[in-house]
């Protein structure tokens, strides 16, 4: 097969999150934990998913959005969670002229909510860029760089004893 035909053929997995969605009050531990493998075993290959049963509304109260976030940007903000906004693209763009180019996300995770306009490509584990047009009802997440040295850090400890510290087990 070959590059430009697998390229146009691999697309992002779309993971179904209502084992763990806010809408869902009641958990079950086999689901969270089919949930869970799937989310490892797509952020190992590919980086990227879409979320589809999340239970984010659909619609946005930013001014209760902002109210809520209000202390983003200040010392007085205990988290690592900043929020972009990429306005419409103007009516004239210069050729090559770039949006917000090639880059990596600082903090654990990025939650993009797309609108209808398609544009956005990801760079997956294999080195390849792999289109994620807008789905009704996901948002696309992917890792940033914060988990991945945290995983790494787990990685390394797995590898050398074998096991996780009893404090970060998820079986206890």
């Amino acid at each position: 097969m070959d590059l430009a035909r697998e390229q146009q053929e691999e697309k992002l997995p779309i993971i179904d999150f209502s084992a763990y969605s806010l809408q869902n009050e009641e958990r079950n531990d086999d689901e969270l934990q089919r949930l869970a493998t799937r989310l490892v075993q797509a952020f190992s290959t590919e980086g990227f998913v879409y979320l589809r049963n999340h239970g984010i509304p659909n619609t946005l109260d930013v001014p209760s959005f902002l109210a809520m976030h209000s202390l983003i940007g200040t010392r007085a903000n205990i988290t690592s969670l900043t929020t972009l906004h990429y306005p419409p693209v103007p009516e004239h763009v210069s050729e090559g002229q770039l949006r917000c180019g090639e880059h990596t996300d600082y903090g654990s995770i990025t939650l993009l909510f797309q609108d209808t306009v398609p544009g956005l490509e990801v760079l997956n584990r294999h080195g390849r860029y792999i289109s994620a047009p807008p789905l009704p009802d996901t948002v696309v997440v992917n890792i940033g760089d914060l988990m991945q040295r945290n995983i790494a850090w787990l990685y390394r400890i797995l590898r050398n004893t074998g096991e996780l510290p009893a404090a970060l087990s998820l079986s206890s």
